[in-house]
């Protein structure tokens, strides 16, 4: 018998025995058994490692398609004391130039000595912009160069996530970019 007995009298009175343990006919020392689990752990974790190495490329090709204003900035290191005409340096900056380039042209030139106010207003601008465009519906096309038109046409989040989910009016996010441009333009 594949159960192992007691004599049910100890419970109930009669005839019939108890049964209570399962013997299970697996053999476990079977090697494929084995084979198996070492396949499937080597299969694991070479999938990890191929997905991270996936991921690492497309975090590089991501970089590489959002363009920032760091990719095309020149910092001067030891500019002349009295060089502080914005002007002086675009004229500058267009001239040395190579003349292989064709439409050489500086478009915004900043004279800054201690530019930390304006990185992070740049900086705080920027992730409200990124915000707003994630706000945007996939209908509606995304002109970060006229944000007041788009913040009447993205619809307005319901109540509930208003105050559960403490989403933005799109309002309040061009609000804001508004007094991080004019702080900008002040700096």
């Amino acid at each position: 018998s594949r159960f192992a007995s007691i004599p049910a009298d100890i419970f109930t009175p009669s005839d019939s025995s108890l049964a209570f343990i399962l013997v299970n006919n697996c053999n476990i020392a079977d090697r494929y058994a084995g084979i198996a689990s070492f396949c499937s752990l080597i299969f694991v974790t070479v999938s990890i490692f191929l997905l991270s190495r996936y991921l690492r490329k497309k975090e590089v090709d991501f970089d590489l398609q959002e363009q920032t204003a760091t990719d095309y900035s020149i910092e001067v290191i030891n500019p002349p004391v009295d060089a502080n005409d914005p002007e002086v340096w675009k004229e500058y900056m267009e001239g040395i130039l190579p003349d292989e380039v064709q439409n050489k042209h500086v478009t915004c030139c900043t004279v800054a000595l201690d530019n930390t106010k304006l990185i992070n207003h740049l900086s705080a601008r920027r992730q409200l912009m990124l915000q707003l465009e994630l706000m945007t519906p996939p209908e509606i096309p995304f002109d970060k160069h006229n944000i007041e038109e788009l913040g009447h046409e993205i619809p307005l989040p319901p109540t509930w996530k208003r105050y559960l989910c403490f989403a933005t009016d799109p309002r309040a996010l061009i609000a804001k970019i508004r007094v991080h441009e004019e702080n900008i333009e002040e700096l």
